[in-house]
């Protein structure tokens, strides 16, 4: 049947997270995956000095759509600095976690430029829940298990806040369905969580 195929591109994978107004980005991020369940990165560490061509990239596609609002992409990165996309997110991705709530606040009502030197910056931010059963799927195997819990260890949470813990006290008790399908069906938290959406041929007319 007819497909569409993508051919493998090489160089390490990195995400972006970008705010843009009216077709001018305000501010982006470029982060890279340290834990992942499924294709979904649950634990992530933000680039210091991201490579020129990416916002270069992202700059150029916001421009040329005119686009405003929340805009992710992946990239691969080759050894000579080239950036390759692979996949567009116009929405909120885990990058959102990278900068602070008034930045966020000025950059969406004002169109003021981001400042990106958050409290985050420089920091490993993790989902704890989507991590732990990420271990948990690791179990079997001590090297992995090792690091995956050194990655955990080693980063703050997103989830948490002491203003406001019932996100996280809550999480296992909201998400207990998907937790049980990812334990007991050996499916990644990400499967697990999309098990509901289902695919159907679009009808030939709609009246």
């Amino acid at each position: 049947t007819p497909a569409v195929v993508q051919a493998y591109l090489p160089g390490e994978e990195l995400s972006s997270f970008s705010i843009a107004h009216q077709g001018a980005v305000v501010g982006s991020v470029i982060y890279r995956g340290l834990i992942v369940s499924g294709s979904v990165a649950v634990c992530f560490e933000v680039i210091p000095e991201p490579e020129p061509a990416m916002l270069e990239w992202i700059a150029h596609f916001v421009r040329a759509t005119a686009y405003s609002g929340f805009i992710a992409f992946d990239f691969r990165r080759t050894d000579d600095g080239q950036a390759l996309p692979i996949e567009c997110n116009p929405r909120a991705t885990s990058g959102i976690h990278f900068l602070t709530p008034e930045a966020l606040y000025g950059s969406i009502m004002d169109g003021a430029v981001l400042d990106e030197s958050g409290p985050y910056r420089g920091e490993r931010l993790k989902e704890s829940y989507s991590c732990f059963t990420r271990l948990l799927a690791s179990a079997t195997s001590p090297r992995q298990f090792r690091e995956v819990a050194h990655v955990m260890r080693t980063s703050r949470d997103v989830t948490w806040h002491r203003d406001d813990p019932w996100p996280f006290l809550l999480m296992m008790i909201n998400t207990y369905r998907i937790v049980a399908l990812s334990l007991f069906g050996r499916r990644s938290f990400a499967e697990a969580a999309v098990l509901d959406i289902e695919w159907r041929e679009a009808p030939e007319s709609v009246s």
